[in-house]
Parts: C-alpha cells; structure tokens; sequence
C-alpha cells in the first residue's frame, strides 16, 4: 500500500482545529500527527468503504424522504469524502458504466445469460476500487450483466 504522505497529514491536521474538550492544553498537529502510526491498509480500505456506503445511503434516503429532509446526512458524507481526499484517500463508483477488463475491477457476480458478443454493463458495485494517493490499494467489486442498468438516481446498496 502507498503510504500516505506525513506532511499532507500533518498540514490537514493544523486546518482542523480541535476545540479543547477539557481545561488541560490540546496538543499541535505536529504532537497528533506523530501519536497518529502509519495507518494500515485495512483501516484505510474499511474508512473508504464505509465512507461509500454512507454517500451511497445518504443518496437513497434523500430520493425515498426528500432532499431536504437529507440534507443533513448527504452534506456529512460530502463532507467525510472531502476530508478523505486531502489525505490522498479516494474511492471509484462504476455503476452504470460499461464493463471491460479493467484492472481496477473484479467481477463478483453476473446477472443473466451472456455470450461472447455481449456487451456487459456494470449494474451495481459490491465494494468501491480504493485508492491512495492515486494507486489502487483494492479492486472493486462488481456485479455485471448483458442489459445496460436503468438509471434510478444511483441506488445501490
């Protein structure tokens, strides 16, 4: 795995700043940034999943209760993906798109009959692709089939 650039975490960490939850001094970025152990691939592959499945949740409660009354929710994993990037930390949705032989990819799933001619459609993502600092550090996971997926705002799971 990449490993994720000390001085871009330590720049995030000196933009954030952390009320004080008690009477005693917080420490700097510099003090945080160096109690913070390189971080394991796991961690940041199950920060980045969990991230997705939020954006993808928040997504499907603003279509079935209204924007409005997810908003809240929507801008919170806007929010958390935002935060995510500046630490070189991203993740790839590719539903709806078509499906070839990506190296990014890894078919989990197909729905219905193909042959060699069809042309396959990637009709729901099991796991995002990870990345960090722009190298894959885990495939995404697919599920794919021969009829191109009718656009429903992005619903999945």
């Amino acid at each position: 795995m990449p490993e994720l650039d000390a001085s871009k975490l330590q720049a995030f960490l000196r933009r954030r700043r952390i009320a004080p939850q008690t009477d005693r001094e917080q420490p700097n970025a510099e003090q945080v940034a160096d109690q913070v152990p390189r971080l394991s691939a796991d961690f940041v592959i199950g920060l980045a999943d969990e991230t997705w499945r939020l954006g993808q949740r928040a997504a499907r409660l603003s279509r079935l209760t209204g924007e409005e009354s997810a908003r809240g929710v929507t801008d919170s994993a806007d929010r958390l993906q935002r935060l995510l990037a500046e630490c070189g930390i991203a993740f790839e949705d590719h539903t709806g798109e078509p499906y070839g032989e990506d190296e990014r990819l890894d078919v989990a799933h197909v729905e219905g009959e193909i042959s060699e001619s069809s042309n396959l459609w990637i009709t729901q993502m099991v796991k995002p692709t990870v990345l960090v600092n722009g190298r894959v550090v885990r495939r995404g996971q697919v599920i794919v089939s021969a009829r191109e997926p009718i656009s429903d705002g992005g619903a999945t799971t």
